[in-house]
């Protein structure tokens, strides 16, 4: 039996922003530090460096303490930076919890103030956030629309970096979905297009993660050359995890190919080197896939792995099978891991079966089913959260975009209001200038008719005065005519 890792080896990348000027210091320090400041941003600053450290220490009740603090006085220097990356620190302690409700609701108070400030590092880093929540509640239309908004963002600003973050969230998005080819391609891309601003640290990650989509793809040549390719750079930049990794997947491409000597040997290396790391239900996990190995091996009569691991004795396997099981039964209820209890309960009563103990073995069985209900209804009412939590968001969305629809209509009305109003200056100016012409060429044809039957000194003063002063003629000539055919004419 395969152990499946995969969502052990991809976590969900969270973003912060960076605090510029303080150098890694421990908490007591800095504690000390701000105890003595003056109230002022720089104080702000101490205090958000102490929960970000408090934050990587898992000490996320104490972080939330002092990030309140740096949120209560930013807000009374009206220093909307320091707001925000508080909100986002808040929000961050909260969902490392599975406080997803108040991520979000710390998120949601970040982004207006991102907004107001036209900060689209914050604003993205923000949209990042929110959409690991969805990643992490099921919502998956919602998460890869936020990703590929970002990622657009990233790309057209060269911020390779969140162009990474989000490319390999996405790689999370397709494994969560069973889309592995997508999920490889993505995982690709981040190798292939960004590997020069990839950290080491990084490089390991996406390697493992490659290594171990090929493997659940089925292809196990290409996890082969994964693996093939993190075991050296993991041990160069002395990763311990790394190291374990590469060898665990080496052995579970082994296990693909019915090697059970290989197997044995890589996976074994890796429960090893996790056990000095300190990963403990890493640890269990591959102890419960050396067992499932081990009892394989006793009930398809592998002689020869027999021979060479316990001296050909089968019950000597199944014996080291079980206890193996034991101590990765005592690993995952100390770690209260519910999933991974589960499939060691019901590995251990396949041990007991063969080993003809089946009394224990349905014992353990039932542990396993009664597990199962319960994660069962863990899962239901994890949909109904979700489902709560889905309408929440919902309504907040349909509320932004009703305010979004009214404050456009409004700029529209205005916009409209506006051309309407130069339409109708332009209109009258039109009827005014067409008047003026008309008035214009009236009083040109006038005057014309006024100078037809009046001396020009006459019209004139008509024109200047309205009235004309009486004019002594001496000598005048009066003509009668009469024209031929004119009264006909004139009817």
């Amino acid at each position: 039996m395969m152990k499946q890792l995969s969502s052990r080896l991809f976590p969900l990348l969270l973003l912060c922003l960076p605090l510029a000027g303080m150098a890694q210091m421990d908490v007591d320090s800095l504690l000390g530090s701000a105890l003595k400041a003056e109230p002022d941003t720089n104080k702000v600053k101490t205090l958000l460096r102490i929960g970000a450290e408090l934050t990587n220490q898992g000490r996320f009740e104490e972080a939330r303490e002092h990030l309140a603090d740096a949120l209560d006085l930013s807000r009374s220097l009206e220093h909307g930076n320091g707001e925000c990356k508080a909100l986002i620190s808040i929000g961050i302690t909260h969902f490392y919890q599975g406080n997803n409700r108040e991520a979000l609701d710390a998120w949601e108070l970040a982004m207006p103030i991102a907004m107001e400030r036209k900060d689209e590092v914050q604003q993205n880093i923000l949209r990042t956030n929110m959409a690991n929540v969805h990643l992490s509640t099921g919502n998956y239309n919602e998460a890869q629309r936020a990703y590929f908004e970002v990622l657009k963002w990233a790309e057209a600003t060269q911020r390779k970096s969140n162009a990474v973050d989000c490319l390999m969230n996405l790689g999370v998005l397709y494994t969560m979905q069973g889309k592995l080819d997508e999920a490889i391609r993505y995982q690709r891309r981040v190798l292939d297009e960004y590997g020069d601003v990839l950290t080491p640290f990084q490089q390991v990650n996406c390697l493992s993660n490659l290594g171990q989509l090929h493997l659940d793809a089925r292809h196990v040549d290409d996890a082969e050359k994964a693996y093939a390719e993190l075991l050296p750079l993991a041990e160069q930049n002395e990763q311990a995890k790394g190291v374990a990794r590469a060898y665990g997947g080496l052995g579970n491409v082994a296990m693909a190919r019915k090697d059970r000597p290989g197997a044995k040997e890589h996976l074994q290396r890796a429960a090893d080197l996790y056990a000095a790391a300190g990963a403990r239900t890493d640890q269990a996990i591959l102890l419960e896939t050396l067992a499932s190995l081990y009892r394989e091996a006793v009930e398809n009569e592998d002689a020869a792995f027999l021979d060479r691991y316990f001296q050909g004795s089968a019950s000597l396997a199944l014996s080291t099978a079980h206890a193996a099981i034991d101590t990765a039964i005592g690993i995952f209820n100390d770690a209260g891991d519910l999933g991974q209890l589960r499939s060691a309960y019901r590995s251990i009563a396949e041990v007991e079966r063969a080993q003809g103990d089946y009394k224990q073995a349905l014992s353990h069985f039932q542990l396993y089913q009664a597990l199962s209900d319960t994660l069962l209804n863990a899962e239901r009412d994890r949909k109904l959260t979700e489902t709560a939590m889905q309408y929440e968001f919902d309504k907040k969305e349909a509320a932004t975009r009703a305010e979004q629809e009214q404050k456009d209509l409004r700029q529209r009305l205005e916009r409209n209001g506006i051309a309407v109003g130069l339409a109708g200056a332009l209109l009258f100016l039109g009827v005014v200038w067409r008047q003026r012409n008309r008035i214009s060429k009236e009083k040109k044809r006038s005057e014309e008719l006024l100078l037809n039957i009046l001396p020009e000194e006459v019209a004139e003063e008509l024109k200047a005065k309205g009235t004309a002063e009486a004019v002594h003629i001496d000598q005048v000539t009066v003509l009668f005519t009469d024209f031929k055919g004119f009264t006909a004419m004139s009817e």
